[in-house]
């Protein structure tokens, strides 16, 4: 069944991830809440100076909103590459080594065999995704009950979910681009030319900048956005950014379709 094939082809990754997810869950579980004292001296304006000492400066940063903004970015890194790594393992890779023309052979609909990679696939990265963020929930959760603050659970657990989906909408976006291109080059070599890509693109948005500051090119990742002092997350579930890179990862699965469906193999 290529479906087991698929999930004990790219099972490493996924064992990889877990074991670093419970290694960082027990360093956090461990940690004590953040705590900073700073001291500050100023003058009255009579000659006279006055010490104010703040015994938690780092208190402000555990609100919901900004710890959120701060978890999320350092996440994406690693889901990057394990999306990366994920995309390159598939039909495209198989018929590099040879035994993707076997299987095609096979009576069954080509379009079952991606479908079957992308099942896996994102899959495995929405696990990923979800023990990250309930990691980050948790930890949340534990620092301010330390620290004596209440916690909005509602508002806690909306941001979880934006965290997730704005983090599954970068990682499902580089998954599929990869897997694109193992599929045009129909080897696992197209999954460094799309790493080319993802890291050339950036580069090209900053020359592209720099040449006219009125041109912007489409971020891969989404920005924090301002919004009446509160900071949230640009890529709300939403917001019309969503939806975007939804759209594309899609155009993704359905470009592979398309060009698998109308290769000839030997």
């Amino acid at each position: 069944m290529y479906l087991w094939k698929s999930w004990h082809e790219s099972r490493w990754i996924f064992g990889i991830a877990l074991a670093c997810i419970l290694l960082a869950f027990v360093a956090v579980m461990q940690a004590a809440p953040p705590h900073i004292t700073i001291t500050h001296t100023v003058s009255n304006g009579n000659g006279v100076l006055q010490t104010h000492t703040e015994h938690n400066a780092l208190m402000p940063m555990l609100s919901i909103p900004k710890s959120a903004g701060l978890w999320f970015y350092p996440q994406l890194l690693p889901l990057a590459l394990m999306a990366w790594l994920l995309g390159g393992r598939g039909i495209g890779h198989n018929l590099g080594e040879g035994s993707g023309n076997f299987i095609l052979t096979r009576p069954r609909q080509r379009a079952r065999f991606i479908l079957a990679d992308w099942t896996i696939g994102i899959g495995e990265l929405l696990v990923i995704i979800l023990l990250i963020n309930l990691l980050y929930a948790t930890q949340v959760y534990r620092f301010r009950g330390d620290l004596g603050l209440a916690t909005n659970t509602q508002e806690l657990l909306a941001y979880t979910v934006v965290l997730c989906a704005a983090s599954l909408a970068v990682s499902g976006l580089i998954y599929g681009i990869t897997y694109c291109f193992t599929i045009i080059t129909q080897h696992g070599r197209g999954a460094i030319f799309a790493g080319g890509c993802l890291v050339a693109y950036p580069i090209l948005g900053a020359i592209v900048h720099d040449y006219s500051h009125t041109i912007h090119l489409p971020s891969l990742i989404p920005h924090l956005a301002h919004q009446a002092g509160t900071p949230l997350l640009g890529l709300a579930p939403w917001q019309p950014a969503t939806l975007i890179r939804a759209a594309l990862v899609l155009a993704c699965l359905f470009l592979s379709q398309a060009i698998l469906q109308r290769s000839d193999f030997a």
